[in-house]
């Protein structure tokens, strides 16, 4: 606080930060006391004077305030010129959207299928929250965000979900999520929806790793959650 404290403007009287984390991916996750001190350390001015005095590889990432929204018209096309026109039709301050994307791969949705879940990473807590309050706006229907409880992760690599972990940490094998073959991964299987899908949590045939019909797809999980506004330092990008 002492060394940018010459560059920035309006730093509130009490600013300081309590801790500091380091990431997995090596960065350095910083907790502030106070949503003022936070707000006003994201001020873009504020940012490049902390970045200047933490070192010249390092990058401020913002994280963002996801939502999921089911029931979203596949029409829909995650792209600039989509987030810019969802702004303006909910009212949100401009680039509050970061990024959208559908949970389900394209080639894996049914034929015919009209809507689909829809992730939406916003930049600011206040948009976040006018689309859990009000939903949100598109083509004249208001669709509102989902509120069901988080699910466990299942494993990009192994497919598994228990024990709990992620790809980048898993021991196990490359298998596919959609058939079970250790020869190619998910997004290169062609098996159409039948028998020939194959289950590597209950070991059965008829269904995918990923499908939520498998009996021991996860169902118990945290109740979803804003997160916490943070800082997170990464060197090097």
């Amino acid at each position: 606080m002492e060394l940018i404290a010459d560059d920035t403007v309006g730093q509130p009287a009490d600013a300081s930060f309590l801790s500091v984390r380091k990431q997995h991916h090596g960065g350095l996750l910083y907790e502030v006391n106070s949503v003022e001190t936070m707000k006003w350390l994201m001020e873009q001015a504020n940012m490049d004077a902390f970045v200047r005095s933490f070192g010249a590889e390092a990058q401020i990432r913002v994280r963002p305030w996801k939502l999921t929204f089911p029931n979203v018209p596949v029409m829909f096309t995650p792209c600039e010129k989509e987030y810019r026109a969802l702004e303006r039709e909910n009212g949100w301050t401009d680039r509050a959207v970061m990024v959208a994307h559908w949970i389900k791969p394209l080639d894996k949705r049914k034929p015919n299928q009209r809507t689909a879940f829809l992730l939406i990473q916003f930049r600011t807590d206040e948009a976040a929250n006018a689309a859990i309050r009000d939903g949100m706006l598109y083509m004249g229907r208001r669709i509102k965000p989902d509120r069901r409880k988080r699910e466990v992760r299942r494993c990009l690599k192994c497919q598994h979900f228990e024990p709990a972990h992620l790809a980048a940490a898993c021991k196990g094998e490359d298998t596919c999520g959609t058939c079970g073959s250790k020869e190619h991964k998910t997004q290169a299987c062609y098996v159409p929806e039948g028998p020939e899908r194959f289950c590597v949590n209950c070991n059965e045939h008829g269904h995918a790793s990923w499908e939520r019909e498998c009996p021991t797809f996860p169902r118990e999980g945290s109740t979803s959650s804003m997160p916490c506004a943070d800082l997170l330092v990464v060197p090097g990008g």
